[in-house]
């Protein structure tokens, strides 16, 4: 009965190979702790004709920032430190921070910053720091970084280790900010930021961490940073791309999730994880925070703190994703607060995040619904996907 009230969602799901060329995709939704869908369709590898399962394994790259946060947001319940708190006072690099001059942006004009960085700057993306580029002078110091961590992951000698998690942090700490902390939204490495405060404040590694306080009590047996080689080759999706007109496979380096070749845990894009699992951590969010077997994660009230707006005018500015025009940004999610303006017919405080390659996920406590998409394309073509598969599910409602 509730997969026929869905039907619409897998006509919607079905469509997207020939509409847009996605080779295979799945979904999964849950309501009132009931799975009322699940739908696997296509191709994980188009040349073995091997086919996407419910056990199929995803990068779900930005996606990783949910339980990242989350992670913090234990730790602030634990009353470990205080969202207005400066950041130095745990990572005491960033006292003496620098940032690029907004005067002339495209120089190299640096100066001492004004604000400290705040921890609530990291859950919100608004501390300075971006992703790697080619534009603004941080981006390009910050892709010479990544680069370099990359290069250090690839090597094979023995005597040469890999970036730790901290290291990185410690490298990002000398690249000039993008803007005065407090001032403006940037998506960038905020998140990897946060997953190295984790690691100083509860003293164990990210990925142990995660594994402690939100994997084992969820049982969550298939999501992580590091996966054997063989195993890769035989669940994990390959990614594919339009960019030539015609679908063709993304070569990416696959190498990143291999157990025992990375010791850097990416806070902000590491994980990779299949479809049931991820659900599982989305509807205890759905549940508010506590699922249907008692499990806790956070406390209801926690969880209404970081789904409410928490951008400024100006933030707002610059959070400006035409296809997230509904939302605004909370404590590592986007959240639903315009939803006429969006023309959305999803809940008031709906939130959720998205990954890379178009994975997505949302999460709505008045519903007591958790939906969780899984696909790999690059560009992701969320603008398309994300919008309609929403007012598809919430039409069925």
């Amino acid at each position: 009965m509730e997969e026929r009230k869905f039907r619409a969602v897998v006509s919607f799901v079905d469509s997207l190979e020939e509409k847009k060329q996605i080779p295979g995709c799945s979904i999964q939704i849950v309501q009132h702790g009931k799975c009322v869908l699940t739908h696997c369709t296509g191709l994980a590898d188009v040349e073995k004709q091997r086919k996407v399962e419910k056990d199929t394994l995803f990068r779900i790259f930005s996606m990783t920032k949910l339980i990242t946060c989350t992670c913090a947001m234990q730790l602030y319940e634990q009353g470990r430190f205080d969202l207005n708190e400066p950041l130095y006072l745990y990572l005491p690099e960033y006292k003496k921070i620098k940032v690029f001059s907004e005067i002339e942006p495209d120089c190299k004009a640096v100066e001492e910053a004004k604000n400290p960085i705040l921890i609530k700057d990291l859950f919100r993306m608004s501390a300075g720091f971006t992703y790697g580029g080619s534009g603004l002078p941080t981006e390009k110091q910050t892709q010479e970084l990544l680069d370099r961590l990359d290069k250090s992951i690839l090597q094979d000698e023995e005597e040469i280790q890999p970036m730790t998690t901290r290291e990185v942090i410690m490298e990002l700490s000398k690249i000039p900010l993008a803007f005065e902390p407090g001032t403006h939204w940037r998506y960038g490495m905020s998140h990897d930021v946060l997953g190295a405060l984790i690691e100083e404040i509860s003293g164990m590694k990210l990925e142990d961490y995660m594994q402690r306080f939100i994997f084992d009590p969820l049982d969550m047996k298939e999501t992580g940073f590091y996966w054997e080689e063989k195993e890769l080759e035989q669940r994990l999706v390959k990614v594919y791309s339009t960019k030539s007109g015609k679908r063709e496979e993304v070569k990416e380096a696959d190498w990143y999730y291999r157990k025992g070749k990375n010791r850097y845990a990416s806070g902000g894009s590491g994980l990779l994880s299949t479809l049931r699992d991820y659900m599982k951590f989305a509807n205890t969010m759905a549940l508010g925070g506590t699922n249907q077997d008692g499990v806790r994660l956070l406390g209801r009230k926690t969880l209404e703190l970081m789904r409410m707006d928490h951008l400024s005018k100006e933030m707002k500015a610059d959070y400006n994703w035409a296809h997230q025009a509904a939302y605004s940004y909370g404590l590592g999610c986007r959240t639903m607060v315009y939803p006429q303006k969006g023309g959305c017919n999803s809940s008031y405080g709906e939130f959720g995040w998205s990954g890379k390659a178009g994975s997505l996920v949302f999460i709505d406590p008045a519903e007591e619904l958790a939906v969780v998409y899984m696909q790999q394309m690059m560009p992701s073509l969320e603008d398309y996907v994300m919008p309609r598969l929403r007012s598809v599910i919430y039409g069925c409602l």
